[in-house]
């Protein structure tokens, strides 16, 4: 049923304080779709999405361009640029280390070669999930030996001076500190370092308490929320941003009760190619209930979720 705070808003085609008419962003999705998204995303999936707002807050046609604002508002990150945030991420890394003299011997060359031959690398969490990926492209675009990645910190004899882990986002810091606490007890008087695409100060501040420093080139803050007071997404349009967040908190709820914006209700709005964070909005990309994800996410699966025929052969998984 349409709620009463509906009727403030015009919710046709017409004049909506800071958002386009539904045409032109309909137009300027398609554009980003060919240019950024390589397609990913036509005009019938995003219509198989907008069938999910069935006016329960809103006026649908409301509904409808709110959620097109949303998804022109969403950063997605394609092959290119993952590989682009690796470079980079390396780069910083290197500056980091040479500059910073950390584990550098007084005296000793500071070229990349001889700080690689004391350095190892090493994807973050389980062996198939995002960080292997990443590690992949990572060692690809800084066109690192193979032999300077390993699986295990009691592997590394004495000649590793630095441990440096490597995945795509640390926003809470809460999973990374939880995979990384192995590597602590293992680190001696090594380094530890994590490189990821994107952060978060919280996450920086959680992890330097293990005494990992976390480098990153793309730091997220409050503006980055979608429904923060000073959020990016509502510069135009604050006066939009209250109906859009009971929306999205609305639907989201139905799909995460726990967590409608998203986990820690981050409401982030962004994703890669390969995956969407479950930080980012449930309404972009769950696949549950019913629901028809636009950028979809593809949840972990543990032994004990996996369900139908291979119930109990879990180990061989």
């Amino acid at each position: 049923m349409t709620t009463e705070v509906s009727r403030e808003y015009n919710s046709g085609d017409g004049f909506l304080e800071g958002i386009p008419p539904e045409g032109i962003l309909f137009q300027q999705i398609m554009y980003t779709n060919e240019l950024v998204w390589y397609g990913r995303c036509d005009r019938q999936r995003i219509e198989n999405w907008l069938a999910n707002f069935q006016g329960e807050v809103a006026e649908r046609t409301l509904e409808r361009r709110l959620a097109l604002w949303l998804l022109a508002n969403f950063v997605y990150y394609n092959q290119d640029e993952v590989r682009h945030l690796c470079r980079v991420v390396y780069l910083r890394f290197l500056h980091r280390v040479i500059v910073g003299g950390a584990g550098i011997t007084p005296g000793s060359p500071m070229d990349e070669r001889s700080l690689i031959a004391e350095t190892m690398f090493c994807h973050l969490g389980r062996t198939s999930e995002s960080g292997e990926m990443v590690s992949y492209f990572f060692r690809q675009e800084n066109g690192l030996p193979t032999e300077r990645f390993f699986r295990n910190p009691e592997e590394l004899d004495d000649s590793v001076r630095r441990i440096v882990f490597v995945d795509d986002v640390a926003l809470t810091g809460e999973q990374a500190a939880l995979y990384l606490r192995h590597a602590i007890t293992q680190r001696g008087d090594r380094e530890v370092f994590l490189l990821t695409f994107i952060a978060t100060e919280d996450a920086k501040d959680l992890l330097a308490k293990g005494k990992i420093e976390v480098i990153s080139p793309i730091i997220l803050d409050d503006r980055s929320h979608c429904f923060d007071k000073v959020s990016g997404t509502f510069v135009d349009c604050r006066s939009q941003m209250d109906v859009c967040k009971r929306m999205a908190s609305h639907y989201g709820a139905k799909l995460r009760p726990k967590s409608p914006l998203g986990y820690k209700d981050c409401g982030y709005a962004f994703g890669f190619f390969y995956n969407t964070p479950d930080n980012s909005l449930p309404i972009f990309w769950c696949g549950e209930q019913g629901w028809q994800p636009v950028m979809r996410r593809y949840d972990k699966k543990y032994g004990r979720q996996i369900k139908g025929a291979f119930r109990g052969h879990e180990p061989y998984i």
